[in-house]
């Protein structure tokens, strides 16, 4: 079965180009991605492509044209003439860079959410510093998009410190078939927690990891994952969460028009589910919350707001001496300034070694 499409975060996003007699389509089969070409609707080629993601896909004059991402190829612009003999060889002709250096993403599936099979990519330590290493679980924002395996300069400086980490495709994730896909219908907040849960315990399982220093990063909407399983468990000992959703409540009322159904899947229509809100949102649970929290928030998010953040940084701080809420003035829903994002990885490492102890 084949999967068409993805979460439509950016514009101009592309699965199919041509017109009747040479449509080509990308789809995502077994987690591989693929090229179909069809004439007059009919498939008649099928390739297998050796990415992790696609982008700028597109047919004109007898090419297709696209840039494919992978582990060790990074954004190349491929162009074919599909009329070309060689057309069926494309996959074959594409050269991969080295990427020895670095630490390469190992899919491992587990059981997750009522026992259903749950992916995910391991990334090793490259630097064998501890016994046994310290763990980074990465929750991914969207919350319906997914970790693909590309290659991730923040996650390779985690590893070269001695960190395994840890992406989570929980269920809900794209790219595994629709059915995969709908496991987070109604059970945001629920089925995304428990599949972070389940690895690690998982990785515990098979002593692959340091049970005591065990953290949660999320970005966005992966924030709400990562607060959320902080308070469920004792298994994760910190967080580190960018402009996190804090607030499902204030995220109906006033996030832009764009996802403003959004939520009727993920969490149920307002009307109807309004306390499931309440009790999903990691606002309503932070008075509980012992454990260090890193917080990061630009103050021009049109996403998620930052007022949301400094609402908790005064409850955070009285819960645990150790947790921080950092802004930044000219920053927005995902970091751009490069000497910002250095300030947070090496605020972030900071606060690993204090309270990870390392």
């Amino acid at each position: 079965m084949s999967e068409y499409g993805s979460p439509q975060w950016v514009s101009g996003i592309s699965f199919f180009s041509g017109n009747l007699k040479n449509l080509f389509c990308l789809a995502k089969k077994e987690n591989s991605w693929i090229l179909q070409k069809y004439e007059n609707l009919i498939c008649i080629q099928e390739l297998v492509l050796p990415f992790s993601s696609i982008c700028d896909f597109s047919v004109f004059d007898q090419k297709v044209v696209f840039r494919g991402n992978s582990f060790g190829y990074y954004g190349h612009l491929i162009e074919n003439d599909f009329e070309e003999k060689d057309f069926p060889k494309l996959s074959k002709n594409i050269s991969f860079e080295s990427a020895y250096e670095y630490s390469k993403p190992e899919s491992f599936w587990f059981k997750g959410f009522n026992d259903q099979s749950t992916h995910s990519f391991i990334y090793k330590p490259l630097l064998e510093k501890f016994k046994k290493s310290p763990l980074i679980v990465k929750a991914h924002s969207g919350p319906t998009s997914y970790f693909d395996g590309s290659i991730n300069l923040e996650v390779q400086y985690w590893t070269s410190l001695g960190f395994t980490v840890a992406e989570v495709n929980y269920g809900g994730s794209s790219g595994f078939g629709r059915e995969y896909r709908e496991r987070l219908n109604y059970k945001w907040g629920i089925v995304d927690s428990f599949d972070c849960k389940a690895l690690v315990l998982n990785l515990i399982k098979l002593n692959l990891i340091d049970s005591n220093r065990v953290a949660i990063f999320g970005n966005s909407a992966g924030g709400l994952t990562a607060i959320n399983s902080l308070c469920e468990c004792d298994l994760f000992k910190v967080a580190v969460c960018k402009y996190p959703v804090l607030d499902l409540n204030d995220m109906h009322q006033n996030t832009h028009r764009f996802e403003k159904g959004y939520l009727n899947s993920l969490i149920g229509e307002y009307s109807k589910f309004s306390n499931e809100y309440q009790l999903r949102s990691p606002m309503n649970k932070i008075n509980e919350l012992k454990k260090p929290i890193l917080l990061f928030h630009g103050k021009e998010d049109s996403v998620i707001s930052y007022k949301q953040t400094l609402k908790i940084q005064e409850e955070l701080l009285k819960n645990n001496k150790n947790s921080e809420a950092i802004l930044f003035d000219n920053e927005g829903h995902g970091f751009k300034n490069p000497d910002i994002k250095k300030t947070v990885l090496l605020k972030s490492q900071k606060f690993l070694e204090k309270n990870l102890n390392i």
